[in-house]
């Protein structure tokens, strides 16, 4: 466990057995709401994510949308705490010791050409320089075991709501948050432009009239699970922004490239 996630009110699990439970209640790998979502629950619901006038992925107006969901699912959160997953393959994570090249990012230099071109001791501090500026804007991935589910794996961590859209500026999309309790469960694929809610009938609509039960059980409302999500490529912008990093030495520059493809 570190301290990273402090910064999102979150923490990394110590073992993967706050999500054990999901993988033999998942559906086939694939684009259904089945895979995204354990097969428990009374209703599904499909969660579309905001994107800009291109149609791709707006990650600067996912969070809003997050905090909204979570708000109209409070009532059946009831204040417990909420577990979730990343992603092992996000590149914003790093082995703790293997510095940048244990994640998917990288460092760039550029400097002026009409200037005078910077020594091989120069080069080096600047790359030094920038390496370092980057790593401190990545997030180390904890030792504990991961979660393993069909086709992938994931790092365990345990928070409060606002964790979610927090976590989504610390190092990317969680794939999947639950209260402890498991009375919802929102699933949000890599892959998909949409995200996926399981629940008791009603949940993220209406207020409850009864207290949701710890374990829903199956109903008809399983039809819903073969309900497609948006597949294929799927672009992801953030805008510009509008307080760019520290520039490092001889015009190094550090350039993240993120992905979502794994």
């Amino acid at each position: 466990m570190t301290d990273d996630l402090a910064r999102a009110d979150a923490r990394w699990d110590d073992d993967p057995s706050a999500g054990e439970w999901i993988s033999p209640l998942l559906g086939e790998f694939g684009q259904s709401l089945g895979h995204a979502v354990p097969q428990a629950y009374a209703a599904y619901a499909v969660v579309p994510l905001p994107r800009d006038d291109e149609g791709d992925v707006d990650l600067d107006a996912v969070p809003e949308r997050l905090d909204v969901l979570l708000d109209l699912l409070d009532p059946w959160t009831g204040g417990a705490p909420l577990h979730g997953t990343l992603w092992e393959g996000w590149p914003s994570l790093y082995d703790r010791g293997g510095g940048v090249a244990s994640s998917g990012t990288a460092v760039g230099l550029a400097w002026d050409s009409d200037g005078p071109e910077p020594t091989a001791e120069e080069v080096a501090e600047a790359k030094r320089e920038a390496e370092a500026d980057l790593l401190a804007r990545l997030v180390a991935r904890p030792s504990a075991d991961r979660l393993l589910l069909p086709h992938r794996g994931y790092h365990v961590w345990t928070g409060v709501p606002r964790s979610v859209s927090a976590l989504l500026d610390l190092v990317e999309l969680p794939s999947h948050v639950w209260p402890e309790h498991r009375a919802w469960f929102l699933g949000l694929p890599i892959y998909t432009a949409e995200g996926a809610l399981g629940g008791a009938r009603g949940a993220g609509g209406h207020r409850p009239r009864r207290r949701a039960s710890r374990c829903p059980r199956r109903s008809a409302g399983h039809r819903a699970r073969h309900r497609r999500l948006t597949g294929g490529a799927v672009r992801v912008r953030r805008r510009a922004s509008s307080s760019p990093s520290r520039p490092a030495r001889a015009g190094a520059r550090a350039t993240r490239r993120r992905t979502r493809s794994g």
